[in-house]
């Protein structure tokens, strides 16, 4: 007999075979078509992959929290990027997804061979504290995002090629303990804003290119503790609000173009270790309240125009420097057995050594009164061998002579036949026209900026010794005048930061010197050599080559020695910035005990050599 179905199972058996796949296939299909959603965990996974700054290493993400130099939290968020050394990164910082990792609070690249620029993002690390960059070779400007990151503690950009100013939105990073920037290119003026971070420890500027004066508002920063700004431009004076930083330890600002006097305050800040003031153009007297602090504090003032005594309070420190100012009179006891006798060379000091003459009571007015005298003698003395030798011709009817004979004026360089102006001589009008302009830089008070200095305004007498004319826009350099003055001397002479700033100093006078120096040992004005000197193009021009062609045949040992050694300090004279010129000073020193025993034939010598003191 037939079995017989029931309707309402046949109709559920076709509903089981039609519709419930159909259905299942429906909702698969929707489930293939919905895109995931990803967690932040997962956006962190694919940020450090497309990074590939790990990718010698591991693309294993599941285990990033074990990659090297990784920290993560309980969540298994990234907190910690510090990289290990042997993990280089090159131009790789760019592929770095910041936005990324919002729990980011320690980030540490320091010295990982990174190039290329800050990629803008950085800012969105809002709970970052601490950003390390340094030891780098990266350019170009600080992105303005960073200045927004208000949780950060340390920022370290030091040792790069950053360049640009900082804006004022620094004052936003009220956070900042650490702030270290040093040895980059960074232009600019050191921004007001930075009074504002007021919980600052340590403030490292030095070896940028920082303008214009320290700003009052770094008195407000009584945490700090080490402050550098050296080896800048910076102009004006010491602030006397430094004074209410009362934490600080170590304050260093040489190598600048600082004017005024130092400010007897910072004597009385007790933590105060170590004051380094060299190389500037500070004047006037040390405030006695420096000696203070017994055997810990280190003074180096060196460089500088300090003028007066030293206190005998000074004889309580640890180290000290003074040499190169203006100082006179008798070295106190203490000091002379205390610190060596360079610490105290280069002044108009006395004392009872080998290295200082004897002390009297005459010698204090002896030198006031040469420095009055001296001058206004040598000047008469000038006028009165002009008016001789003028008597002369007039007595013995002398006509000038031909041109074929004496090629021009017997008192100028470049008229006076280029037979008669040997090697020898040539190199004695440089030592003379040197010492002449040491005098005025550093013998007279106050001091004289010539401004004019061309072989137009050096005269010879007839035993060929030179000497300046011409003082026509001389200046003189004192602490009661800004030094501020309207563009003036001769073209080709002027040194070139005259061309965007109206402040004067003794330096102007050693570029002019560089000039003039070129001009008697080429024969003819250097023209675009000077120009050309930080281009590849000096590489291939040998010293000989530039040398007056008509004497360049009797070179012999000790010329060469001259020559190499006047070269060398006539480019030293030409730096295009200022603080990197020699001084004077010791230009002349160098000129009496520096002359050097060539390690190469003279007829091989560079001028690229020359200009990188490779000698």
């Amino acid at each position: 007999m037939a079995l017989q179905i029931p309707n309402y199972m046949v109709v559920g058996i076709w509903f089981s075979i039609l519709v419930i796949p159909w259905t299942s296939f429906s909702i698969a299909s929707v489930s293939e078509a919905a895109p995931e959603s990803s967690s932040p965990l997962d956006l962190e996974a694919k940020a450090l992959i497309a990074s590939e700054w790990w990718s010698s290493y591991t693309n294993h993400a599941p285990s990033r929290c074990q990659w090297p130099g990784m920290t993560c939290n309980n969540a298994g968020s990234i907190t910690n990027i510090s990289l290990p050394a042997e993990l280089q990164l090159g131009n790789k910082l760019g592929r770095f997804n910041f936005s990324s990792f919002p729990n980011l609070v320690h980030l540490n690249l320091a010295a990982h061979e990174i190039t290329g620029s800050i990629p803008y993002g950085l800012g969105t690390l809002s709970k970052l504290t601490h950003l390390d960059l340094s030891s780098n070779d990266i350019n170009g400007p600080i992105p303005l995002d960073i200045w927004s990151l208000r949780n950060l503690v340390t920022l370290n950009l030091a040792r790069n090629k950053l360049n640009g100013s900082i804006p004022s939105s620094l004052g936003q990073l009220t956070k900042l303990s650490y702030l270290l920037l040093d040895t980059n290119q960074i232009s600019g003026t050191i921004p007001l804003e930075l009074g504002k971070l007021r919980n600052l420890i340590q403030l490292s500027l030095s070896n940028n290119s920082f303008v214009g004066p320290i700003p009052l508002e770094i008195g407000n920063l009584n945490r700090l503790l080490n402050m550098d700004l050296s080896t800048n431009m910076l102009t004006g004076e010491i602030p006397e609000s430094v004074s209410n930083c009362s934490n600080l330890q170590e304050l260093t600002l040489s190598y600048n173009n600082i004017t005024g006097t130092i400010p007897s305050q910072i004597g009385d800040l007790a933590t105060l270790d170590l004051i380094d003031l060299s190389h500037n153009f500070i004047k006037g007297e040390i405030p006695y309240q420096l000696g203070n602090v017994k055997y810990t504090r280190t003074l180096d003032f060196s460089y500088n125009e300090l003028t007066g005594t030293i206190p005998s309070s000074l004889v309580l420190l640890k180290r000290l420097n003074l040499s190169y100012n203006s100082l006179e009179g008798e070295i106190p006891h203490g000091l002379k057995d205390s610190f060596p006798s360079d610490a105290f060379s280069g002044n108009y000091l006395c004392g009872q050594n080998d290295y200082f003459s004897t002390c009297s009571a005459s010698n204090t007015r002896f030198k006031t009164l040469m420095k009055i005298f001296l001058p206004l003698t040598a000047f008469l003395a000038l006028l009165c061998s002009v008016y001789v030798f003028l008597r002369w011709c007039k007595a013995w009817n002398c006509k000038p002579v031909s041109e074929e004979a004496k090629n021009g004026d017997l008192f100028s360089i470049w008229n006076y036949d280029a037979v008669e102006l040997d090697w020898t001589k040539r190199i004695n009008i440089v030592k003379s026209i040197a010492h002449s302009l040491s005098y005025l830089h550093y013998d007279c008070n106050p001091a004289i900026i010539h401004r004019d200095v061309t072989t137009k305004s050096v005269l010879l007498n007839l035993q060929m010794d030179a000497c300046l004319s011409d003082f026509g826009i001389a200046r003189l350099l004192n602490s009661s005048s800004s030094n501020r003055t309207t563009l003036a001397g001769t073209y080709g002479y002027i040194a070139p930061e005259l061309a965007y700033s109206d402040f004067v100093t003794k330096k102007c006078d050693v570029y002019s010197f560089g000039v003039v120096t070129l001009e008697v040992i080429m024969g003819k004005h250097p023209g675009e050599l000077v120009s050309t000197l930080s281009f590849a193009s000096t590489r291939a021009i040998l010293l000989k080559d530039i040398l007056d062609p008509r004497l360049i045949t009797t070179i012999n040992q000790q010329s060469a020695e001259s020559l190499a050694l006047i070269a060398t300090l006539a480019f030293a004279c030409l730096h295009s910035q200022p603080r990197f010129r020699p001084t004077m000073q010791i230009v002349c020193d160098k000129l009496v005990t520096g002359k050097p025993s060539l390690t190469k034939p003279f007829e091989e010598i560079s001028i690229k050599q020359i200009v990188n003191r490779e000698l």
